[in-house]
């Protein structure tokens, strides 16, 4: 098992909450594409299921610090997303 901390643990839990967004979308059956956001600066977003209701960034961290929430900022003033969440450990 990784490391809490480490690029794989990262990698894991973001992995984890994409199934649990598979597993979300065969339930309700909705038609709900899974997408994510990117800019040519760098900015992300790791998650926009259906259509822009919702953007998720994914910090695999016990303590969310301002910073964490730029992304979320840049994509809400790119384009009408409804809600937007960090999810965290």
């Amino acid at each position: 098992m990784p490391r809490i901390g480490s690029l794989e643990f990262g990698k894991a839990f973001e992995h984890y909450i994409l199934m649990e967004l598979n597993a979300y979308h065969a339930y309700r059956n909705a038609d709900m594409p899974i997408t994510s956001w990117r800019t040519s600066t760098g900015r992300d977003v790791d998650f926009i299921p259906g259509d822009k209701d919702l953007a998720v960034k994914i910090k695999a961290t016990t303590r969310i610090h301002k910073n964490h929430i730029h992304d979320l900022q840049a994509v809400f003033e790119d384009g009408p997303v409804r809600k937007c969440c960090i999810v965290s450990l």
